[in-house]
């Protein structure tokens, strides 16, 4: 390929043939352009008489109705949760927390003091293990990717034998029973339990001062581990305890869980027969669901 100096193009810069016919092929290609607009009508004396509208259909014009707004509030709010501090655990980031970083920034970035860690904990859910941050600790609760969704079990599952079970209350913390449930069996029947919280639905405090499990209550049912777990108090674990111990590990066991529910003071203590109707949310592990027993 031969090359040549042209003061015209690049002044004192080589230029290859190719480059010579790409740059002057663009100024043959303006040309079609113009003869295209002429035929359109979009250069000529009426087009521009009609108003740049007819020449640059994009241009601002004048609305169709004047504005009545005087002010304007903008708001630009850049981003989200950052995959680091969320699904994303770096641990070479917390590694090398607070130390410059080894490599040069590029000439595009702005200066890089050092490296910053997330400054929320990580934990591992589900027998996937999975890590998620102490931000989405409550929809961490629920992860588990081999778990079935609500749409992919059989309903015969969501009729069970189930044993009411009456709970004493040391102030909030919820008291084990002394003993097993007799002829239980595990995987196949239920638990609801009784506390009698249902009676404060429309207190002030109902989520805040709601009944919770003991550790001695939480080994007792994990051990019993019923196929639905039901009870009439709106927290399993303590309410200011985010991470949900109990919730993960009964989860883990492929427990169901249904809360809160209404009067199960009123069923014999005796086994009763339990059927839930969830509603069927496709690719759901959580829906409203209608429960009834007798």
């Amino acid at each position: 390929m031969t090359t040549a100096t042209t003061d015209n193009l690049l002044p004192g810069i080589p230029t290859s043939r190719r480059e010579m016919l790409r740059r002057c092929g663009a100024g043959f290609g303006m040309l079609g352009l113009t003869g295209v607009l002429q035929q359109a009508g979009l250069l000529d004396q009426t087009a521009r008489a009609a108003g740049p509208s007819a020449i640059a259909p994009l241009a601002p014009r004048e609305p169709h109705f004047g504005g009545k707004a005087k002010h304007v509030v903008h708001l630009f709010m850049n981003g989200g949760p950052s995959h680091v501090d969320t699904f994303d655990r770096k641990p070479l980031l917390e590694k090398h927390h607070g130390k410059p970083l080894p490599t040069q920034n590029f000439r595009t970035e702005r200066k890089t003091g050092a490296a910053m860690g997330s400054p929320f904990k990580f934990r591992r859910y589900g027998e996937s293990g999975l890590e998620v941050s102490d931000l989405f600790a409550k929809t961490a609760a629920h992860i588990d990717e081999d778990a079935p969704t609500l749409d992919h079990i059989p309903p015969d599952q969501f009729i069970t034998r189930a044993f009411v079970v009456r709970l004493d209350a040391n102030g909030q913390e919820l008291r084990a029973p002394e003993s097993p449930i007799s002829d239980f069996v595990a995987g196949v029947d239920s638990i609801l339990l009784n506390c009698g919280w249902d009676a404060q639905l429309n207190h002030s405090d109902y989520y805040h001062q709601s009944p919770y499990f003991s550790p001695e209550l939480q080994e007792w049912l994990l051990k019993h581990r019923p196929a639905i777990l039901g009870g009439d108090m709106l927290s399993f674990d303590h309410p200011q305890d985010e991470s949900m111990p109990f919730i993960r590990a009964f989860f883990a066991r492929r427990g169901m869980i249904l809360c809160p529910l209404v009067a199960l003071d009123r069923l014999p203590d005796s086994p009763v027969t339990l059927c839930a109707a969830p509603t069927k949310l496709a690719g759901t592990s959580a829906a409203p669901c209608r429960a009834l027993a007798w």
